[in-house]
């Protein structure tokens, strides 16, 4: 143990007097002037440090107010034994969740890598069966019987399969065959037009002959009367996709209003005087088609409906010299038919519209001709030839009395 050393520190002559007469050092001592108890410190001492610390001396004996300090131990604690067991439990308990985790992620990774194994087992077989097929069954210069719509052809399955990766080419590379509808005399079935589907092999065996890589099938003449079906089975067949076509106006006159209701668009004049519309459609390549309903025209007046190749022509946009269309009324009476913006009255028997009529147009840009069908005049079609085939053409009406109403329509049939 270190020596203690308790010693009361007096002031001035009090101190010097209790050592001169060889007196024991006091705990409690008064200054006589104030009355008041003596400061004391109390010294601890270890191996390193000495700390003081003021407090009153009220000790009985030599060793109270005075503490020792085990320098093993001074200012340190020793660890728990409960502390050592908690952390570790904490450790333990940890190290088991992760290999839990661990676990699961690779029964996890297990399943995934089977499902990946049993699906590249199952296209390898596939493969096989396909392969077999072919080196067995399936020839290009196999000649196959097709029943189309009850008509009768004879072709190679190399001049159907030219269309590279066409539906139609699919179709035919051999896969297919035993799933194919089959007439009474086991041929292959397909229920589509014959007259179409004849001018889709005449173009096919076209380019097996000529060589040319490749069939620019929006310019191919529909068979008379079935333009519409005809784009439709090329779309079908994978040979051409239809043209996209939105029936919605995008581009009018100040004084013209635009509303939308259930899937189509109508404009509507707000006063006297000519004002325009132009559609949204840019229509560059293939064949489209179109309707308008005329819901309001007073006193069959003036109405003007065609293609236009500007999105912000004049007041007068029939004039435009990219105008195409037909007209009925204006102070004149008559109707005129409008050919690069000029008139011709009567052009091709034109007789005009009047408020309820359903009109049904079709635009063929590839071969620049205009057609237009009025419900109310039969099968009568009036047409324009000649159209830029390279313009992008955009469906267009002019109206002129207040309250002139006319929809625009998708679709429609010839």
């Amino acid at each position: 143990m270190y020596p203690v050393l308790a010693a009361p520190l007096m002031d001035g002559p009090a101190r010097n007097g209790s050592a001169a007469q060889g007196m024991e050092p006091s705990l409690h001592a008064e200054d006589d002037r104030e009355g008041s108890n003596l400061a004391s410190t109390r010294i601890s001492l270890d191996a390193d440090n000495v700390d003081y610390a003021g407090s009153s001396f009220h000790s009985q004996s030599q060793s109270r107010g005075v503490s020792i300090a085990d320098p093993g131990t001074a200012g340190s604690k020793e660890p728990s034994r409960e502390g050592s067991k908690s952390g570790s439990r904490d450790l333990t308990s940890l190290v088991q969740e992760l290999q839990t985790a661990l676990g699961e992620k690779l029964a996890e990774m297990k399943d995934e890598e089977a499902k990946v194994e049993s699906s590249r087992r199952a296209l390898a077989e596939e493969q096989a069966a396909i392969s077999a097929l072919g080196s067995s069954q399936v020839a290009p210069g196999d000649i196959l019987q097709l029943n189309v719509g009850g008509r009768l052809f004879t072709t190679k399955r190399s001049t159907l399969m030219q269309g590279e990766g066409s539906v139609l080419e699919g179709m035919f590379s051999g896969r297919w065959d035993q799933a194919f509808d089959k007439d009474p005399e086991g041929r292959i079935f397909l229920d589509l037009d014959p007259d179409c589907f004849a001018e889709v092999l005449h173009q096919l065996r076209l380019q097996a002959l000529s060589c040319n890589s490749e069939i620019c099938w929006s310019r191919v003449a529909a068979p008379e009367r079935r333009e519409a079906y005809f784009r439709a089975m090329l779309d079908f067949l994978g040979l051409a996709k239809l043209p996209a076509f939105s029936p919605t106006f995008s581009f009018f006159h100040p004084s013209m209003s635009r509303q939308a209701e259930g899937g189509g668009s109508f404009v509507s004049s707000k006063s006297d005087g000519h004002k325009w519309a132009v559609g949204e459609s840019a229509m560059e390549v293939g064949t489209y088609m179109w309707g308008f309903k005329i819901h309001r025209l007073k006193n069959d007046h003036w109405l003007f409906l065609g293609v236009i190749a500007s999105q912000r022509p004049g007041e007068s946009s029939f004039t435009d010299p990219t105008s195409y269309g037909w007209a009925c009324g204006g102070e004149s009476g008559k109707c005129i038919a409008f050919q690069k913006g000029i008139g011709m009255p009567a052009h091709g028997g034109w007789t005009g519209f009047q408020e309820g009529d359903d009109v049904t147009m079709q635009l063929n840009v590839d071969s620049g001709v205009l057609r237009m069908k009025v419900a109310r005049l039969q099968q009568t079609v009036f047409h324009f030839t000649g159209l830029d085939q390279e313009a992008p053409w955009r469906v267009h009406v002019n109206l002129y009395s207040a309250d002139d109403r006319v929809e625009l329509l998708s679709g429609g049939q010839f």
